[in-house]
């Protein structure tokens, strides 16, 4: 009986680990994904707490440069993805 519970005990802390290392996976996706946004964000936001206006309006300057570089990048990658499935040719036998 003791056993049973012992094995059941390292059975749920493997589970736990389990899903903290996905939280952690899908944590560093967005990351990725996002980062220099999230960046720029933070930046605003820090700008507006300390009060300082100037820094505020370049760091929503810079903001709004780095979305414009990511969708730009986001759709060449889009083009070139669509460019390399009209290359492709399936040949029938």
């Amino acid at each position: 009986m003791k056993k049973h519970f012992s094995r059941k005990k390292g059975q749920n802390l493997t589970e736990y680990g389990l899903i903290l290392v996905l939280v952690a996976v899908a944590a560093i996706g967005i990351m990725g994904a996002f980062g220099t946004q999230i960046k720029a964000k933070m930046g605003m936001v820090t700008a507006a707490l300390n009060g300082d206006q100037a820094a505020y309006s370049s760091a929503q300057d810079r903001s709004k440069e780095m979305v414009e570089k990511a969708n730009e990048f986001q759709n060449k990658g889009n083009s070139m993805a669509g460019s390399a499935e009209s290359d492709i040719v399936i040949e029938d036998n």
